[in-house]
């Protein structure tokens, strides 16, 4: 008997654990200190819906924050504004944050708000193009600098095509809509913004294969090493906000994909498509860490790189943030 009720009590024990912590997660401490301003670059797109859901819903005030938002068409642009001091945080691909490192050692990942598969290789049937290896000879779009050109290659060499065997053009993404839809270019390796308008414009005139051949890519929340050594507390309170903003996508999905349709101008088919092949957590994952280095391997076998030496990839995230404040979401090793 003596030991039933202790096996009953330590149940009820638990549940409590676990509910306060349930609860203590869905509602973050508001802030009572001074407010700040921080200053996005963020990348309008399907990746990032936890940074509009936040500001939409007021979570960045909550935590002291005026945060301003500045949009770009690529990650890559999102960072290359971080680093003239225009922004403080920037979101990007881990692809461009590899492709930065290896050139300068003074950025640093606060987390992923998102990882996605939802990139699509899109060519015109009118070109003579049905099958992946059509595409040999054919001008493909691509903004390079970006990791649609790493899964464009990719995706070449598991058609047994090579990079030389295409003509690259190097456009950004509303470019790559209009080169395509005109016929200027004969295909084009979308994200799903992109995506959705080309497949509107060409109809049954398109072919459509997926761009990433089964591989995720996450999308980070990018800052200096500067800022977070002047500004701890202000990187915490971001990712309070968006921890807040991710509870809100898992209990109002509907509202959630409302805000980001009126955003994006999807209709209610596409926005669920596009929600679906992409997931929205704020965390820190070890697969991060072995993509970064297999992209790292990638740029030197194919010469993209002078360095010869691997970074040590765990250097460059900053995991206290995180931590502190929602421990599960932490899965690398340290």
């Amino acid at each position: 008997m003596k030991t039933r009720r202790v096996i009953v009590f330590l149940v009820i024990a638990g549940i409590i654990i676990v509910v306060s912590v349930a609860l203590w997660v869905r509602k973050p401490p508001k802030y009572a200190g001074s407010v700040e301003k921080m200053k996005l670059g963020v990348y309008l797109g399907d990746p990032s819906p936890l940074i509009y859901i936040a500001k939409t819903n007021g979570f960045f005030k909550d935590q002291g924050l005026d945060v301003s938002v500045t949009e770009h068409e690529t990650g890559s642009l999102a960072v290359d504004d971080l680093l003239a001091g225009k922004v403080d945080i920037a979101t990007a691909t881990e692809f461009v944050f590899v492709s930065q490192i290896l050139k300068r050692e003074d950025l640093r990942i606060l987390g992923s708000i998102s990882t996605a598969n939802n990139m699509e290789i899109i060519a015109r049937k009118d070109r003579g193009i049905t099958r992946p290896g059509d595409l040999k000879g054919k001008k493909i779009g691509v903004s390079r600098g970006t990791i649609n050109e790493f899964f464009l290659r990719t995706f070449l060499d598991s058609n047994n095509l090579k990079y030389k065997d295409i003509q690259s053009v190097d456009l950004k993404p509303l470019e790559l809509v209009s080169a395509i839809s005109k016929g200027e270019i004969d295909a084009a390796i979308l994200f799903p913004e992109q995506a959705f308008r080309v497949k509107k414009e060409l109809g049954q005139r398109a072919v459509i294969w997926n761009g990433q051949s089964g591989q995720d890519y996450y999308f980070l929340l990018i800052t200096k090493g500067d800022f977070i050594k002047a500004r701890p507390s202000a990187a915490e309170r971001l990712l309070r906000a968006l921890l807040a903003a991710e509870q809100f996508v898992q209990n109002q999905e509907k509202e959630a994909q409302d805000i980001m349709r009126g955003l994006l101008n999807h209709d209610a088919e596409s926005m669920r498509s596009a929600w679906s092949k992409v997931d929205l957590r704020l965390r820190l994952d070890q697969d991060l860490l072995a993509l970064m280095e297999d992209e790292t391997k990638w740029f030197m076998v194919n010469k993209l790189t002078d360095r010869k030496d691997m970074p040590n990839y765990f250097d460059f995230i900053y995991l206290d943030g995180l931590k502190r404040i929602n421990p599960p979401s932490v899965s690398i090793i340290h």
